[in-house]
């Protein structure tokens, strides 16, 4: 046999496998939506959308892994693997608290289909706080040397009225933390933080929620480095 018929005959077998994997290979469908808004809601209720995948190849489809973008949301799948025309739901779960303001989160589900291996499920909304902190929760006091004094006030906003905050509570490196009403909605929460033990700064003031009920406490967080 010579060279070209063997090249001839190589050729059709590899074209005859790609022609059996196009035809009758797993192929995955999203039926119905593929992207969920769940619209403006309390921040402190859970959301969950539901997806539903289809195999409309022949073959057996298998689902390798589900990839989150977000530590706020959870997975879970009915089923990892699919025979032809069969279904499976993918659950998507927005954690309470977990995520504030607008937001489009995207989970890409990876499988064995030949034409389209990574599946798009998008889920989005806008979590609407109880209350607002700025300019952040997260505040940087910076490089201090011993004995320096470090400052700060924060604006709380709300238009909950019956909110009712309660005793702060203050973790890590000793600071000081004074909370007032200014008018009807406002607050100011005044931080002073004395440099005195060597080493870095991890503080949490943490402000309870009294009222209304089944609301997390906020942490503000302060971190930074005591130096010479």
């Amino acid at each position: 046999m010579n060279i070209s018929k063997i090249i001839i005959k190589t050729f059709l077998f590899s074209f005859w496998c790609f022609c059996a994997t196009v035809m009758w290979g797993g192929s995955v469908e999203v039926k119905g939506l593929a992207n969920i808004d769940f619209g403006a809601y309390p921040a402190n209720e859970k959301k969950t959308a539901v997806f539903v995948l289809k195999n409309r190849g022949d073959s057996s489809l298998n689902i390798i892994m589900i990839r989150k973008t977000c530590a706020c949301s959870e997975v879970k799948t009915s089923k990892n693997k699919l025979e032809g025309d069969e279904e499976a739901t993918i659950e998507i779960t927005v954690l309470p608290e977990s995520i504030a303001g607008l937001y489009s989160k995207n989970i890409y589900v990876e499988t064995d289909d030949p034409k389209n291996r990574f599946t798009a499920l998008t889920v989005s909304g806008k979590a609407v706080p109880l209350f607002t902190v700025k300019p952040s929760e997260k505040l940087y006091a910076g490089m201090l040397v011993p004995g320096q004094i470090w400052k700060t006030s924060l604006l709380i906003e709300t238009d909950e009225k019956t909110l009712q905050l309660g005793e702060i509570k203050i973790e890590g490196y000793p600071l000081k933390a004074i909370f007032k009403k200014l008018v009807p909605g406002k607050y100011e929460l005044d931080i002073e933080l004395k440099a005195e033990k060597i080493g870095m700064i991890n503080s949490i003031v943490r402000i309870p929620v009294s009222k209304p009920a089944g609301w997390k406490a906020r942490e503000i967080v302060i971190f930074g480095k005591v130096g010479k």
